[in-house]
């Protein structure tokens, strides 16, 4: 049905978390109207640590130099520009401050590992996002499409509806808009817990210092062993070290109602449960977790891989981010893969807006081609997340035995992500959008 009378595309996204901030401001960049309809009552994140990658920086410049400014802001460099592999469990000595850990293999990071708390990265961006475009405590209930306009129609939990010519799914891994694209069944496409979870904290630097002495605390270390592995990230510039601590989990993750993901697969735990996990692993790994505070969290780590949805679009409704392909994190990789998605839309919702009219068929078409352009490579960061996992916790034997072939794949993955072609993503993503939108 085409719109002629429309005198401008109007851009529903849902979800405020990083995705969708930074499709918003390259949204203003490219004069299109959006709306984002935000279920809390203010932008608030986690204050735990992210890292955006090299490819994750370039789609973020890309998109808009203000986005890639918000991070490098906040964000701090790790010394040594270096990501280290050690051996965490068969360490040699008791003390921390001189005992040795093996070096596995190191991987380069260009100009080294920048990272900073996520609730810092979000409340940058959000400054470039006027508030006339947010709508805050809009809890969305259900995505349909209007036979008579073939418009979009969102309803939310406080009765109001509300039309848009495109809706875009960046509300997370319950996604209320995958719902309503691929149905909410036990069959249907989801996040479901991965059987890791994780122990997180920011501790201070001289805490870490005195604990491991100056050379340990002073680079990314990952300590891998047996069935769990820990990640080090001193951040001088906040005088931190971020410390993450996964293990892999064979229960199940208790299923609960709760209105908010930080409530559902963010539960209380104790500092003796972190360390139980860590009982058999080295002294660096023990003093390391010990560091962490009395009463913490445990992280539930969901992903979709055993659930995908089958494509990233349908009709007039699209989803980016973890709501399309949520993964672990082992990669460093989920939200930057992120940035690449909000940077296609981008690019193919300012072609859409520039057109004199535009009607169901050309918004299909048009987001099928993002779909196309995203699908193949968010779905092999959520493979080889997984993967990653396994090879940090030894969980292949011949693994274990052979530290060159690890290096290796663990190597040519991270490659995969970081050196990924932005520039070329766009060129196709325009050259589709031609052949296509005749």
């Amino acid at each position: 049905m085409t719109r002629p009378d429309k005198k401008s595309l109007e851009v529903a996204i849902v979800g405020g978390g990083t995705t969708g901030l930074a499709l918003a401001v390259g949204l203003l960049k490219r004069n299109v109207n959006f709306t984002i309809y935000e279920r809390a009552e203010k932008f608030e994140e986690l204050g735990v640590g992210i890292i955006f990658t090299p490819n994750a920086e370039r789609a973020m410049e890309a998109l808009d130099p203000r986005v890639l400014q918000s991070f490098t802001n906040v964000a701090t460099h790790a010394s040594g520009g270096t990501f280290s592999f050690v051996d965490g469990f068969g360490e040699r000595g008791e003390d921390p401050q001189s005992s040795v850990e093996d070096f596995l293999f190191e991987l380069h990071v260009e100009e080294g590992y920048k990272a900073c708390r996520r609730c810092d990265f979000v409340d940058q961006v959000v400054q470039h996002i006027p508030e006339e475009n947010v709508r805050f405590g809009k809890w969305l209930e259900s995505v349909e499409t209007d036979d008579n306009s073939g418009r979009a129609i969102l309803t939310f939990q406080d009765g109001e509806r509300v039309e848009a010519d495109v809706v875009i799914g960046c509300d997370g891994i319950r996604s209320r808009v995958r719902g309503s694209m691929f149905g909410t069944g036990p069959s249907s496409p989801r996040a479901q817990y991965s059987h890791q979870l994780g122990f997180r904290g920011m501790v201070p630097l001289e805490k870490a210092i005195t604990a491991l002495g100056p050379e340990k605390s002073a680079s990314v270390l990952m300590h891998t062993g047996p069935g769990a592995f820990v990640l080090t990230v001193p951040l001088a510039g906040v005088n931190a070290m971020h410390i993450e601590a996964f293990v892999l989990d064979k229960n199940e993750w208790p299923e609960f109602k709760a209105d908010s993901d930080s409530k559902r697969y963010v539960l209380p735990a104790t500092l003796d449960e972190a360390t139980d996990a860590y009982t058999d692993f080295g002294p660096t790994v023990r003093a390391l977790v010990s560091l962490l505070p009395e009463k913490i969290d445990k992280w539930a780590v969901f992903d979709m891989l055993d659930a995908p949805v089958p494509t990233y679009a349908r009709s007039c409704v699209c989803l980016a981010g973890d709501s399309a392909h949520a993964s672990t994190p082992n990669h460093g990789g989920g939200a930057g893969i992120g940035m690449e998605d909000a940077l296609v839309l981008a690019e193919v919702l300012a072609v859409l807006s520039r057109r004199s009219s535009f009607d169901d068929f050309v918004i299909s078409e048009a987001l099928a081609v993002y779909s196309e352009v995203r699908y193949e490579r968010s779905q092999w960061l959520v493979q080889s997340s997984r993967r990653t996992a396994e090879l940090f916790t030894w969980k292949d034997r011949e693994y274990r035995t052979d530290v060159e072939e690890v290096g290796q794949d663990i190597i040519a993955r991270s490659h995969k992500l970081w050196d990924y072609d932005i520039d070329a993503m766009v060129t196709d993503t325009l050259q589709m959008l031609e052949k296509r939108l005749v």
